[in-house]
């Protein structure tokens, strides 16, 4: 007959200091002895089922039930248990205080003393307790709160970050580049951002130029062709703290069509007879070609 040893816990994890039952129910009515895997232990009559403990120290701990009588039907029994710490005191912080809509930031945390934690947070105590990354979804400022926990304690910051979700976008014309070419890129206004003044504007591309420029276009040459996925295009807007927020995109850029145009035909033709004429293939991207013979004009 096995012996059942039940806590008035719901959880096998206890908190440092904090006193839990541990109950023994059989059906042979015999004495124990209860090993609590941390160098204590204790004896339970067999009139006596309850007994009380606690753990000084976080850590692992095994308890083991033997039976006090060699000859009894009762059989040992074990159960682990982790205690952890109560979290006394968090920091936290993100990644950024200025992010685009659509991106993400992460949360950092640091709790005393050391445990493990999990990260919850939430915007303006309106939405709900999420955990990973922050989605910047809601335009305009927005107050982040951050609650750890790990199992025996939960403490939720006093003091919030304050994040600003702003949102622009950038165009290239032409649309399609050209190998030896340039490009220009034009930003949109910045919402709620009234003043731009106070933002720093950076420009990267690919071939490790940098362009600071508060102005909205910019012009780019590009020596060399990249059509996939495309010459890689970054845009970045910082705050005075340094913070950032960014959006990048791929400009396709195609090899320039080739020179001269060749075609070949017959020199020598009869009238009303039809006349081949063969243009060799350019290389190049969407490559059209429009010929005119005196008031007729085509193109293919």
């Amino acid at each position: 007959m096995s012996v059942e040893a039940f806590f008035n816990i719901t959880s096998d994890i206890l908190r440092t200091n904090q006193t839990f039952n541990l109950t023994v129910q059989d059906s042979c009515n015999a004495a124990y002895t209860v090993n609590f895997g941390d160098g204590t232990t204790d004896s339970l009559t067999s009139a006596q089922k309850t007994v009380s403990h606690s753990y000084i120290s976080p850590g692992n701990y095994n308890i083991t039930l033997q039976s006090g009588n060699a000859s009894s039907r009762c059989q040992s029994d074990s159960k682990s248990v982790e205690v952890r710490d109560s979290i006394q005191n968090m920091t936290s912080s993100v990644s950024s205080t200025l992010c685009r809509r659509g991106q993400s930031l992460n949360v950092s945390v640091q709790v005393l003393p050391e445990t493990q934690y999990t990260v919850f947070w939430r915007l303006n105590r309106t939405t709900n307790w999420t955990q990973g990354p922050i989605e910047c979804k809601q335009l305009g400022t927005n107050d982040v709160y951050v609650m750890v926990e790990n199992g025996v304690s939960v403490l939720s910051s006093e003091c919030f970050d304050e994040i600003l979700v702003v949102d622009f976008d950038f165009e290239s014309n032409p649309e399609i580049g050209a190998a030896n070419s340039t490009v220009e890129f034009t930003r949109t206004n910045i919402t709620e951002v009234p003043d731009e003044s106070n933002y720093t504007f950076v420009w990267e591309f690919n071939d490790n130029e940098t362009i600071q420029c508060p102005n909205k276009t910019v012009s780019k040459f590009f020596p060399t062709s990249n059509p996939d996925p495309g010459h890689l295009v970054k845009l970045s807007m910082y705050n005075q703290r340094g913070d950032m927020a960014s959006l990048e995109k791929n400009i396709k850029v195609y090899d320039a069509i080739e020179q001269p145009i060749r075609v070949s035909y017959p020199n020598l033709t009869r009238a009303y007879e039809l006349t081949e004429f063969a243009v060799e293939p350019h290389k190049g991207h969407g490559v059209m070609y429009s010929c005119s013979f005196d008031k007729f004009r085509f193109s293919f």
